[in-house]
């Protein structure tokens, strides 16, 4: 609402004893600030000669007047992005928006921009949906792995509105499950690379340091896999109780403890060999072997971003 003026004048102003004229300070005044006089006269419609004002006054009126002058503006403004707000892809040309270019050509003939205007749908808050589009890649660089660990507050920041928001971490968890479910669900652990791909969905783009144990029977078949551990952005406390309380009770005979590093870091921390020495240690005692310890940081699966204890002959050199 515009700044009621009259209401501000006639609280500031009383009128003399004797009528005088308006003092030509006052005039000058508000030409030296940038006002017009005549602009000062019209937004101040019940000061008339009646009244004196002085140079304190005057520059109050003053301030006042340009307070509503931008007070104006900004309404404007506001109207004028409220107007061009929303775009729809079918603001482009029937050849270019991918959601026909999906169905004629395949979602795999389409690129990362591409398949997330499909996914945001229209424009939101004075961007195209291309531009909400290139503005996610952008900002996560392209890097499709750090974009899907994002949180639903990073995505609003970027401009996508709630509900689309929700979308977007709605479609990245059925893509985490689905990659899951391609497992077996009692795999054979061969080698580290297996080891891997049992623990790479579960903690390697987690946003905090998580901790996980595999545990294995005579076979070499897991019989089960654990969280055992959940803490900060840069450590994580495991108990070695909590390790064997579970290995026992499925009767394993040996287990393969992972851990992730979401800073990026593969190497590992004197915590890290600290422990792996005690659970290595602990699990001699009870006759259920510690196979190797991983560390993951965030990447894709294929990048196989790990530190593995064994691989390295660091297993071997903590004594």
């Amino acid at each position: 609402m515009y700044f009621d003026m009259e209401f501000e004048v006639k609280k500031i102003y009383e009128p003399t004893a004797e009528p005088t004229t308006v003092n030509t300070s006052t005039h000058q005044t508000a030409a030296s600030n940038g006002v017009e006089v005549s602009e000062l006269e019209a937004n101040s419609p019940n000061v008339s000669s009646d009244f004196h004002l002085n140079d304190k006054d005057s520059q109050e009126i003053t301030n006042e007047v340009k307070i509503g002058k931008n007070k104006r503006k900004r309404i404007r403004k506001k109207k004028e992005v409220t107007k061009v707000s929303m775009y729809s892809i079918k603001d482009l040309p029937k050849d270019d928006r991918p959601r026909e270019r999906l169905e004629r050509l395949g979602a795999d003939k389409l690129s990362d921009i591409e398949l997330l205007e499909v996914i945001i749908g229209r424009g939101y808050q004075g961007l195209t949906v291309g531009e909400m589009a290139t503005n996610l890649l952008n900002y996560f660089k392209g890097n499709l792995v750090e974009l899907c660990r994002a949180k639903l507050e990073d995505f609003e920041n970027l401009g996508v509105g709630r509900v689309k928001a929700i979308e977007l971490k709605a479609i990245v968890e059925l893509c985490e499950r689905r990659n899951k479910a391609k497992l077996p669900v009692n795999p054979k652990i061969t080698n580290t690379e297996d080891a891997f791909e049992l623990f790479f969905y579960d903690i390697a783009n987690e946003t905090s340091e998580k901790a996980y144990v595999a545990l294995l029977n005579n076979s070499g078949y897991v019989v089960g896999v654990k969280k055992v551990s959940e803490g900060a952005i840069d450590r994580t406390l495991v108990d070695p109780r909590i390790v064997f309380q579970e290995a026992i009770v499925r009767n394993a005979t040996g287990i393969i403890l992972a851990h992730n590093h979401p800073a990026g870091s593969l190497t590992p921390s004197s915590c890290d060999d600290n422990l792996t020495r005690t659970i290595r240690d602990a699990g001699k005692l009870l006759h259920i072997q510690l196979y190797d310890h991983l560390i993951l940081c965030p990447s894709s699966i294929d990048e196989k971003k790990y530190f593995s204890y064994i691989e390295s002959g660091r297993m071997n050199n903590l004594d």
